[in-house]
């Protein structure tokens, strides 16, 4: 199985996009994030679905169609290349 295929459960997915899983639930009734697909009666999402997800967040925020995108994942490189840092301000 290819690892964007690899299926995902609500507490998988809500730690990847980094909120709780009740949030996660909210999303989904909202339509906001993507309803799962039932694996043998469980709930389940790939990694490809959630990649997919933010690809489409991150072209909504840059239309501005959207002010933030809800779960993205920081890394180093994202605060590396807007010039921001984590270290505080000097005063």
């Amino acid at each position: 199985m290819d690892r964007d295929e690899s299926m995902l459960t609500w507490k998988d997915v809500a730690k990847l996009i980094q909120v709780s899983v009740r949030t996660l639930e909210r999303m989904v009734a909202d339509r906001e994030f993507p309803p799962p697909v039932k694996v043998r009666g469980s709930d389940r999402w790939t990694l490809g679905e959630l990649r997919l997800w933010q690809a489409r967040l991150r072209w909504a925020a840059e239309a501005g169609q959207i002010a933030t995108i809800p779960g993205q994942i920081a890394t180093n490189s994202d605060s590396q290349e807007n010039g921001s840092s984590n270290r505080p301000k000097p005063r």
